[in-house]
């Protein structure tokens, strides 16, 4: 095992800590794991970042962050926002509690929440599924 850097999703606190490997089989699409009562997100920076099945390597509009300031909340409100993805089923939206952005882990993902929210996806296209 190797030690790796993790984000706290409670506090932004980014720690290094040993995952195993049954841990990492387990994790969900956003890369979050459980320890002590604690709930980490996978830190990744640009330079590390990994093409995952489905990523077209080399087209660069592809593989763009999917973070929207548009879609995202005031930072106070990023908690709530959090917890109601999760309650209807979108564990593929993250709200960054100091920024207020909307980070998506998918096309999906990100067509998903905005029509549980009511809004219109400009960026979608007919393969956002």
């Amino acid at each position: 095992m190797e030690k790796t850097l993790w984000r706290d999703v409670d506090t932004d606190e980014v720690v290094e800590m040993e995952v195993s490997y049954e841990e990492c089989l387990n994790m969900g699409v956003l890369r979050t794991i459980e320890r002590g009562g604690r709930t980490y997100q996978r830190y990744v920076t640009q330079d590390e970042r990994i093409p995952v099945p489905g990523d077209r390597v080399g087209n660069l509009a592809f593989n763009r962050p999917l973070v929207s300031r548009s879609a995202g909340v005031h930072s106070s409100q990023a908690g709530e926002f959090n917890e109601a993805a999760r309650r209807d089923g979108n564990a593929g939206v993250y709200y960054d509690p100091k920024t207020g952005n909307a980070h998506f882990e998918s096309r999906a993902a990100r067509r998903k929440e905005l029509k549980r929210r009511g809004m219109r996806d400009n960026d979608g296209g007919y393969g956002d599924g």
